[in-house]
């Protein structure tokens, strides 16, 4: 039944047990057991020509899966000032079930709703009559599978702090952050496979496994990827109301894949790569913020019964990584959003065409500006660019008025004060789904041997890359009211 929406019953049972154990004055520690077990109530509808063509079968889905996750923690005071602490904790996490990824398996058989992708249709206009029978080899289905053995996202993170106060009444604390990837997701698509024969820079090129699917999305696991942090902050507060606090943050991530998507095939289409699709590839994570720099000032005072606090918090953080790709699918993989850019060596290795087709000044320019120069004679890494640092300014005051038994407080906010005080600044730029596509690849020039890269007019302009978030590169004031009883 096409009108059947999916559905399917889903329960995650979950226990937590923990105590705390203070040895000594000086040391306690934490400990945890958590227990979590998704489970699914349904099967999605089973597929036969999956299992005769793939082996796959549909009906498989992960369930009454047990998941353990320890932690252990602890505090200890290294000396008897009091005015230092070690603390740390290492521990197993896994997050809120992710069903959204399961959903595609019900809703992805082929057999409720059939998706087809088809050439040389006849138009019919009758929404209640949409062509069904096709001549054979010019209609294809996607379905959507998940692997037997699929287990849910966990990881294990440890986390080292050392707390001090320092002369002057300053705190301080330096904090280290390790998180490694014990299970995340993984797309394959079934239906591509190698055909042996390899692109101009020697990636693999695809073929359909059997032309009656288009696409079959396989869910799987990747145990690759990683997280480092480091963070230090500074915090002083004064007796006539000021407090001042400063940090830094410093990251680096690594990511096999990052599923962000609610359907199976986008997750696969958009994962951009070097041209190899069943390869685990550890890059940088989109995620990554390599610098964040927060600085936050605030002060109290009173006026007879009112109470007044003004504060300023300011943020500087690295750009968004981002990927330059080429258009027209030189690995016939059938997407082609997801090709990183070839970088060749010298500009006369490319026969250049279109209406942007750039001069060797320009193509110089534009790989230094965006910094893909260090790329030539390979294809660019994911996420290997940066988007410009991210800066804003945020403005609060309030005050409390005491009025009987209840407290009325009024707020007065300015986000992004750089903005109001100069409109050329205080602007988010980020590049759209941190990928910008700069040209297309059009085959290879039978006279030459040479590819053929097509540039759009404007493509390689300086920073034609970035986009600016309108509401965020704005400023903006607000008004509230709050009455405590």
């Amino acid at each position: 039944d096409p009108r059947r929406p999916t559905q399917f019953g889903a329960q995650q049972w979950g226990l937590y047990a923990g105590d705390q154990w203070r040895v000594n004055n000086s040391l306690t520690l934490n400990v945890g057991l958590r227990f979590d077990l998704p489970r699914l109530t349904d099967k999605p509808t089973y597929n036969s020509s999956v299992d005769s063509t793939y082996g796959i079968n549909t009906t498989d889905v992960p369930n009454n899966q047990l998941m353990v996750s320890p932690r252990l923690g602890f505090n200890w005071t290294p000396t008897k000032s009091g005015k230092d602490q070690v603390r740390g904790r290492i521990g197993v996490f896994a997050g809120r079930t992710p069903f959204v990824w399961i959903s595609n398996a019900f809703g992805g058989t082929g057999i409720e709703i059939t998706g087809l992708s088809a050439s040389k249709v006849t138009f019919n206009p009758d929404p209640n009559n949409p062509p069904k029978n096709f001549p054979p080899g010019t209609a294809a289905y996607s379905v959507d599978t998940i692997d037997p053995d699929f287990k849910f996202p966990q990881v294990l993170r440890a986390t080292l702090a050392y707390d001090r106060e320092l002369p002057w009444g300053i705190r301080a604390s330096v904090e280290g952050m390790y998180t490694k990837t014990l299970q995340d997701v993984f797309y394959l698509n079934k239906n591509k496979v190698d055909s042996g024969a390899k692109t101009f820079y020697g990636a693999p090129v695809y073929k359909n496994f059997s032309n009656t699917f288009s696409d079959v999305t396989y869910l799987t696991n990747t145990t690759k990827g990683y997280q480092e942090n480091v963070s230090l902050q500074l915090d002083k507060r004064f007796d006539f109301g000021l407090s001042l606090s400063g940090s830094y943050a410093w990251m680096k991530a690594k990511a096999a894949f990052e599923a962000t998507s609610s359907v199976a095939y986008s997750n696969w289409q958009f994962q951009t790569t070097n041209g190899d699709i069943y390869t685990e590839q550890l890059t940088r994570s989109f995620f990554e913020v390599p610098n964040r720099f927060t600085v936050v000032a605030s002060q109290n005072f009173r006026t007879g019964p009112i109470a007044h606090n003004v504060g300023l918090v300011f943020t500087a953080q690295s750009g968004q990584p981002y990927s330059i790709l080429m258009g027209g699918n030189p690995n016939q993989d059938g997407a082609s959003g997801n090709d990183l850019l070839y970088v060749p060596a010298n500009y006369s290795d490319v026969v250049w065409k279109g209406t942007g087709a750039p001069t060797e000044a320009t193509w110089d320019t534009f790989l230094a500006t965006t910094g893909l120069d260090k790329y030539r004679g390979q294809v660019a890494a994911r996420n290997g660019l940066d988007a410009p640092w991210v800066r804003s300014l945020d403005f609060h005051y309030d005050f409390e008025i005491p009025v009987s038994v209840i407290k009325a407080q009024i707020t007065f906010d300015v986000l992004n004060l750089i903005n109001l005080i100069d409109s050329n600044h205080g602007l988010i730029r980020y590049v759209s789904n941190q990928t910008y596509t700069a040209l297309n690849y059009s085959g290879i020039d039978a006279p030459t041997g040479k590819p053929i890269y097509t540039v759009n007019s404007g493509s390689l302009d300086l920073n034609r890359q970035y986009s600016t978030n309108d509401l965020r590169s704005r400023w903006q004031i607000r008004l509230g009211a709050r009455l405590t009883y």
